[in-house]
């Protein structure tokens, strides 16, 4: 079951097709933090959904990162609409997929806005994060 907002449903339908697609890449393809998705994921994947948002004319999205009861939490945000592919890590959520802009979970995490989300470039990982782009990509060709 998602949560998405009625008037987002055309960006829902992208973050449930980027999801699905992480899920079915080559685990062997995917950047380290992503194998075991969605847990312990919410970041990296959070910088790869703001990239394949914005290659598809969404714009930029901020990351968003918070901490409750020593856990942290990302995730995207764009004009208060809050972005969220891995909730279901959480076991109080069984939600994959949150779109919308009401405060939710979300609001427990305090977040703080970090950075604009997206620049793949400014990880310094050996281009795992890129490998892992292009296999999403190509798992989206295969499953859209």
């Amino acid at each position: 079951m998602c949560l998405i907002d009625d008037n987002h449903k055309e960006l829902g339908n992208m973050c449930i097709a980027f999801r699905r697609a992480i899920i079915e890449s080559n685990v062997k393809s995917l950047y380290i933090m992503l194998k075991y998705f969605p847990f312990g994921a919410c970041g990296a994947a959070s910088e790869l959904l703001a990239k394949y948002l914005e290659n598809n004319k969404y714009g930029k999205f901020n990351y968003i990162l918070g901490e409750h009861n020593g856990y942290s939490h990302a995730w995207l945000e764009q004009n208060g609409v809050i972005i969220d592919i891995t909730l279901d890590q959480f076991e109080d959520y069984e939600c994959p997929i949150f779109v919308s802009s009401s405060i939710h979970i979300h609001s427990k995490f305090n977040g703080e806005y970090r950075y604009e989300a997206g620049n793949l470039s400014a990880y310094n990982d050996g281009g795992q994060i890129h490998s892992a782009f292009t296999e999403i990509q190509r798992s989206l060709r295969i499953i859209t």
